[in-house]
Order: C-alpha cells, then sequence, then structure tokens
C-alpha cells in the first residue's frame, strides 16, 4: 500500500529550521570554547575553520561568483567571517561558555540592526524593535557586570 506523502507544513519547516540553528549556534560555542581553553591559539582555531571550509567553498566561488564582485566579498570574509570569528574565539578564553552563547548569540542581533542596517543605511527602526534591542542591551550589560565584577577568576 502506497500512502499519500504529506509534505511539511511551514510551521514543521520553521520549527526544523529553529532545532538546527540552536545545533549549530551551540555546536560552535562550545567546540569554540574548547578550543580556547585547550592548545589552540584563537588563530588557529579560526584558520581550521576557514581553512577547511575556504578549500572547500573556493572552486564555486571562483566559478560562480564574477570578477568585479570580489573584492566584495573578500571584506565581507575578512570582516564578518575572519575577524569577527577570531574576536569571538578570543573572548571564549576569559569567559564561560554560557556567557558567550548569550553575547554572541543576542549581540548579533543587536549590531546587526543598529550598525549595519539603521547606522549605514539611515533606516527608521520602529519603536518595538528599539524596545527589544534595549532589553537585549540590559541582559547583556547585567551578564557582562556578573562577569567582570562578581566572578573574578571563576570560570566554567
Amino acid at each position: 500500500m502506497n500512502l499519500p506523502h504529506a509534505a511539511p507544513s511551514d510551521t514543521g519547516k520553521g520549527l526544523l529550521a529553529a532545532l538546527a540553528v540552536v545545533f549549530f549556534w551551540s555546536g560552535f560555542n562550545i567546540v569554540s570554547r574548547f578550543g580556547a581553553t585547550a592548545s589552540f591559539t584563537p588563530f588557529d582555531i579560526a584558520a581550521i575553520r576557514f581553512g577547511v571550509s575556504g578549500a572547500i567553498a573556493l572552486p564555486l566561488f571562483l566559478r560562480l561568483v564574477p570578477r568585479q564582485d570580489w573584492l566584495k566579498h573578500a571584506v565581507l570574509a575578512l570582516f564578518g567571517g575572519v575577524g569577527y570569528c577570531t574576536l569571538v574565539y578570543t573572548g571564549f578564553a576569559y569567559a564561560p561558555v554560557s556567557h558567550a552563547g548569550v553575547f554572541v548569540n543576542g549581540g548579533i542581533g543587536f549590531w546587526t540592526t543598529i550598525v549595519i542596517m539603521a547606522f549605514m543605511t539611515g533606516f527608521r527602526i520602529p519603536r518595538q524593535t528599539v524596545v527589544a534591542l534595549l532589553l537585549s542591551t540590559s541582559g547583556l550589560l547585567l551578564i557582562g557586570y556578573e562577569s567582570l565584577m562578581l566572578n573574578r577568576g571563576g570560570d566554567e
């Protein structure tokens, strides 16, 4: 008997995407923290991450990206890829992984919205988004205060 196969609903697809994000970001945080507390430097971790992925993606990049766009992609990869990750990996050497999860994942939305979208494009941010960003920033500041002032020398 051949039963009809139902396609996943948008809600199902959304839940699967959310689970994938949680899985990959938590893996990023845990592996990065492990690397930072082992004998690896932040530069070693970045070299492994971007060396392997770059070697895999380079043939596709060369074939699919027009030459006139290479500089834009190089700047984005340098600052948004290697630069960002090297700063995060350096932070993992000094902060518990639970704090890093909040700062890294919580800070991405803040900085993307404020710095890139609003500051560079002049986009006016809706009031409810400003409230959400202020709440997120308050949480980040409280966690930072706890890490810097109350738990000096403590680590997970």
